[in-house]
């Protein structure tokens, strides 16, 4: 299936109570997250102190960047070329040069791994291919800071591959020495790898590789310290439902982390706090578990560096709702949405609140523009524009280029 080049539309969202704030580490590693159709993440890809957006369409290859030129303008530029297409893994880290995050693809079919360098809010980065022949069919790519001989300020690569033989699923180690990047050891994994992410366990902490391994029956979610040069487990939460997914945050103040476990299409969310029995000991709480009214699709972690609330997308995305959240208590609802001839995708914390990013109902990516009704506040949201169409007068978005065939915008 093939999509056209423009990505969701997206609508600004604003909570009653006092804006939550930018994520407050703009360095720090975020949480990507995944659709069926696609990628989702953050980061200062121009280094200017504020948060960027970056949407990936897999079927493509191709992504859509939004640069915070200003305090909560986010400038869509238009789609960028990855030079791969079915695209099954993606990340965000330090490849090219230190302290500049590049994006990296992945692509089981085809093989290959490349690396773009999104700097320029102006200028495309140029697609630099790694030669990837340790293992078959790279599923997940995740940057990652490798110990070890050879060691250098730019991140390494962690490599899941599903095609190989007789052990279908491997991890594999690569040395990024900005040339060949060796393979430096590899791994049997149980399955095939899923989810993969650089987060600390705890404030003030190393990142380390978080990522799940799916299983037929079951799930693990496993956390492991690359600093030696070889995968060493951390912390793993093992019997979670076969085809899982997460988000994670920093819940009620907490300087742990919390993972919150569900899978889509059931109401629970599995609460796995990280515990620290001793200094530098890490472990999974056995937490709880909190059943909401409708069957839950996607969670995101909103402000995730100190937040308490979780956008929760319902059903197929036809409703979703923001969750006061202290990692003990159930969620607590504080504000309810309903999309009209729109599903909700995912969404993403701004200085004044968060952005829910929606597609049209049965489409994929078409040119099309959404308003979102006024939130509880009395503010309405504003809806970013698509690559073909002109943006909504909204002091939170504007487009990075002129449009090509603009059309009047359709509200509801």
């Amino acid at each position: 299936m093939k999509y056209n080049c423009s990505l969701t539309a997206a609508a600004a969202a604003f909570l009653t109570s006092a804006a939550l704030p930018i994520l407050a580490q703009q360095g720090a590693a975020s949480l990507i997250y995944e659709t069926p159709n696609e990628f989702f993440a953050t980061s200062d890809f121009d280094r200017d102190g504020r948060t960027d957006l970056v949407i990936v369409d897999k079927a493509s290859g191709k992504y859509r960047i939004g640069y915070q030129l200003t305090p909560g303008v986010f400038s869509w530029v238009d789609c960028r070329p990855s030079g791969i297409k079915d695209i099954a893994g993606f990340g965000i880290g330090p490849l090219l040069a230190p302290n500049q995050p590049s994006l990296v693809f992945t692509s089981p079919d085809g093989g290959q791994i490349n690396i773009v360098e999104a700097a320029s809010p102006t200028a495309p980065g140029k697609p630099v291919s790694v030669s990837f022949t340790a293992a078959i069919g790279p599923n997940l790519v995740v940057p990652v800071d490798i110990g070890g001989v050879g060691k250098t300020p730019l991140a390494d690569l962690y490599v899941g591959s599903i095609y190989n033989s007789p052990d279908a699923n491997l991890a594999t180690l690569l040395r990024n020495d900005s040339a060949q990047f060796p393979k430096l050891t590899d791994a049997t994994l149980a399955g095939p790898p899923a989810r993969g992410n650089r987060l600390s366990l705890k404030a003030g902490q190393p990142d380390l590789l978080c990522l799940l391994i799916q299983g037929d029956s079951a799930a693990t979610l496993s956390v492991q310290d690359l600093s030696s040069g070889k995968p060493v487990a951390v912390a793993t939460a093992a019997d979670l439902p076969a085809g899982a997914d997460y988000t994670a945050g920093n819940f009620g103040g907490s300087p742990l982390r919390q993972f919150i476990v569900y899978k889509p299409g059931d109401k629970t969310l599995r609460v796995r706090p990280v515990e620290e029995p001793q200094p530098g000991k890490f472990q999974f709480g056995k937490g709880q578990s909190f059943d909401l009214d409708q069957a839950v699709q996607r969670v995101i972690a909103l402000n995730e560096n100190g937040g308490n609330k979780l956008f929760v997308i319902f059903g197929e995305g036809e409703k979703a709702g923001v969750f006061d959240f202290d990692g003990t208590k159930a969620p607590a609802l504080l504000q309810s949405l309903t999309a009209t001839n729109n599903v909700f995708t995912c969404a993403a914390t701004t200085p004044d609140g968060f952005i829910v990013f929606s597609q049209p109902t049965g489409t994929k990516f078409r040119c099309t523009k959404r308003a979102a009704a006024p939130s509880p506040s009395g503010r309405s949201a504003a809806s970013l524009p698509s690559r073909t169409t002109t943006t909504l007068p909204s002091r939170t978005s504007t487009p990075a280029s002129p449009p090509n065939k603009p059309r009047p915008p359709r509200t509801r």
